[in-house]
């Protein structure tokens, strides 16, 4: 902190010059689900109690654990926990919202030498160097940040909203493409041969949600169009941690969002495994993820889940993923499987789901139009993400530009009588000062014995 340049009338301080801290009150647990007043621990609003042990608007700080230097700013009546330190400071000196920003871009667990359980004391706190304004640049700093940072929070929140967004609009693109309306346009230009089902082991089942499809499209049961084999059991005795020869992934669900980049098991393949190729469509029959349709990998696939072997000359693959994706596939699925405990998809509860089918001409047609549709949604959601983590650095970009006096750099040039002489830092640690000292208790004088 020495080493940086210190801006005009600013003095170099420690945070122990200008405020200190004591520990809030212990309350249990059972304690904080009464009443209506926040709780605040090191993490924040941790509960709500009936009474309050502070008054006012206060600055409090994580004392240990996970959430230890952390910091937060409470309503004027609440209760704060052992868990977190009070704030006190000198508020004719010090702005709040000044010292509230200083704290949460300055590194509290600097002087922290814990090593299993991070904690710090006032006595780790007090050394940290600060750069200390006049009182005047505090509360225009205070202000331009209340600015800055609430259009920095509401640049946030409409970011954090776009991937709600992408994931309705994916879903609208699903139901658009089964329905038949992405292809309204094309029917009209072409001539679709209907599709006439391979067998009649199903009949269509009479809780699926309809919607409305063309006249030369059919509903037909997805059991009439494919076949459905069972993953296999695999004992834990016979997984590996590591690839070798002959071994092949096992294709848990778990995996498939990390791309099976972590804790992937592999097992020994002979002549009885059920292996996956990367083309197969693989769907999950068990648990809250059940209707997940895995692809994309090559593996032996686990008894939770079964391969979907269907009827080429009657769907495509890419149309059949589609169609499971669905909004009204997956209610389906969700329902015959049962909401108890351990809901199970079989293969004679999914047999009768209807698919809308149209010709392979126009599934050809609809995969084209949503994977067009989708490449547009991936390349919004990927600079959507570019966007929220330059808006995460925005934020400590901007308070750290305050705390090196460049946000009042021309404040300071128009106003140079509210930070000099008396209203300079020097002159304000001064009175803080002396202000602590008035309030020592002063010792009584020892009495001489006779």
């Amino acid at each position: 902190m020495s080493e940086l340049s210190i801006p005009q009338n600013w003095v170099l301080t420690t945070l122990g010059s200008i405020l200190s801290v004591s520990s809030g009150k212990g309350l249990p647990q059972s304690k904080m689900v009464e009443g209506n007043i926040p709780v605040y621990g090191g993490n924040g609003v941790t509960g709500q109690h009936n009474t309050h042990s502070i008054e006012q608007v206060t600055i409090v700080i994580g004392r240990e654990g996970f959430y230890c230097g952390s910091v937060h700013l409470t309503p004027s009546k609440s209760w704060v926990t052992d868990n977190a330190f009070i704030t006190k400071y000198s508020d004719s000196n010090i702005d709040q919202m000044f010292l509230y920003w200083l704290l949460k871009s300055t590194d509290l667990r600097k002087n922290d030498s814990s090593t299993a359980q991070p904690v710090i004391s006032g006595k780790k706190l007090y050394p940290t160097d600060v750069l200390l304004p006049p009182l005047a640049e505090q509360e225009e700093i205070a202000r331009r940040l209340d600015d800055l940072l609430s259009q920095v929070d509401s640049i946030k929140t409409r970011l954090d909203k776009v991937p709600g967004t992408l994931k309705t609009f994916r879903q609208s693109v699903l139901a658009a493409a089964v329905s038949g309306q992405l292809t309204e346009s094309w029917r009209k230009e072409n001539t679709p041969i209907k599709i006439n089902e391979t067998n009649n082991t199903y009949s269509l089942s009479e809780e699926f949600d309809y919607y409305e499809i063309p006249d030369t499209w059919s509903f037909t049961p997805i059991g009439n169009i494919a076949a459905f084999q069972q993953g296999m059991q695999i004992a834990k005795s016979s997984r590996h941690e590591a690839d070798g020869p002959n071994r092949l992934p096992i294709l848990r669900i778990g995996n498939y969002s990390s791309q099976f980049t972590k804790d992937v098991d592999y097992i020994d393949v002979d002549s009885s495994s059920l292996i996956a190729e990367k083309d197969d469509i693989i769907l999950t029959r068990t648990g809250e993820s059940r209707g997940g349709v895995l692809t994309g990998y090559r593996g032996v696939f686990h008894n939770n889940t079964f391969r979907i072997n269907f009827n080429e000359s009657a769907i495509l693959r890419e149309y059949l993923i589609i169609s499971l994706k669905n909004e009204q596939t997956q209610n389906f699925i969700k329902e015959v499987s049962g909401r108890s405990a351990q809901p199970d998809l079989t293969h004679k509860k999914f047999g009768p789901c209807p698919i809308s089918l149209p010709s392979l001409e126009e599934q050809a047609e609809i995969v084209r139009r949503v994977e067009e549709l989708f490449a547009y949604a991936d390349k919004v959601e990927a600079q959507v993400k570019v966007a929220q983590e330059r808006v995460n650095k925005l934020t400590q970009s901007i308070l750290a530009k305050a705390f090196r006096g460049e946000l009042t750099e021309a404040w300071r040039a128009t106003n140079p009588e509210l930070i000099t002489g008396p209203n300079s830092a020097a002159a304000l640690l001064a009175r803080i000062q002396a202000e602590r000292e008035a309030a020592q208790p002063k010792k009584k004088p020892r009495k001489k014995k006779a």
